[in-house]
């Protein structure tokens, strides 16, 4: 037999071969489609629709997924926590001898976990503080996934709060929340005017209650303190501050304070931009 002839039947049984693949594709395409009308129209009439609905970057695929993953018996899950161990979003911790580490739980729901760890991110696509929460993990050290993990832990609190209260989320209202209890989170969408500076998680929540001050970190990751005001004005270091530390200002601020001790006085920054910030007290 030629060459050629060989060719033409291997050709010829492998194209039987494709055709019926192809057949067989398109047959399970047409069976996931119906797998989806139904899941869309029971996800629908579901009284739970519009809490899983109206969560940032769930859309039309995540969201019935997460909502048959907590099921409708909300005595399952007491609380937060238990909803984000039940989802793997709850690290474990390790401890042998000096070794203290934090690892992933493997120990859950992992349909769950890789539904939470869809959702997060794409709500970063969608949600301001969620895209700022994120970016602040990486520039602490976690990968792409622990951050998500942490990211979605954050979410899992806050859906487990809105499925008790059967409540829709809304964006405005979190971020006020955020505010109202001085969440260190909502400092990260304000810290996004100052790019490089990064927010320090204790301070900006111990001075959230402060007049007219805002905590921010130096972009050398040092740990320093910055504190600004109003110009001119000057202000009593909080009760609850111990830790000693100076400040470091953005080129566009004139005047800042600093917290020397628990009962230290403020202090005004010196006018010329070259004098306003010189011996800096790494933060202990």
């Amino acid at each position: 037999m030629a060459a050629g002839d060989g060719a033409a039947a291997v050709t010829s049984a492998k194209s039987l071969l494709a055709a019926s693949l192809v057949a067989v594709l398109q047959t399970l395409e047409r069976q996931l489609d119906e797998y989806r009308r139904r899941i869309n129209a029971a996800f629908a009439e579901h009284p739970d629709h519009d809490i899983f609905g109206s969560l940032p970057g769930a859309g039309e695929k995540l969201a019935p997924r997460l909502l048959s993953g907590l099921g409708a018996v909300r005595e399952v899950y007491p609380d937060a926590d238990a909803l984000s161990c039940q989802a793997g979003a709850s690290p474990v911790a390790y401890q042998s001898g000096r070794v203290n580490q934090a690892r992933i739980r493997w120990a859950c729901d992992v349909a769950l976990r890789h539904t939470v760890h869809l959702w997060a991110d794409q709500s970063r696509k969608q949600s301001a503080w969620a895209a700022a929460y994120y970016r602040r993990k990486r520039e602490q050290g976690h990968g792409h996934a622990s951050a998500l993990r942490c990211l979605g832990k954050r979410w899992l609190k806050i859906l487990w709060r809105l499925w008790q209260d059967r409540q829709t989320y809304d964006e405005a209202r979190h971020q006020q929340n955020q505010r109202k209890h001085g969440s260190w989170v909502s400092g990260l969408l304000g810290s996004q005017n100052h790019p490089g500076l990064r927010v320090n998680n204790f301070y900006e929540k111990a001075l959230s209650n402060t007049e007219n001050i805002s905590a921010r970190r130096s972009p050398t990751g040092t740990g320093v303190v910055v504190g600004v005001c109003r110009p001119g004005a000057l202000r009593t270091a909080p009760p609850y501050l111990s830790h000693q530390a100076s400040l470091l200002l953005p080129r566009n601020e004139t005047f800042c304070w600093r917290v020397r001790a628990s009962s230290g006085p403020a202090r005004q920054c010196p006018a010329r931009p070259q004098d306003r910030f010189r011996a800096l007290v790494p933060a202990r």
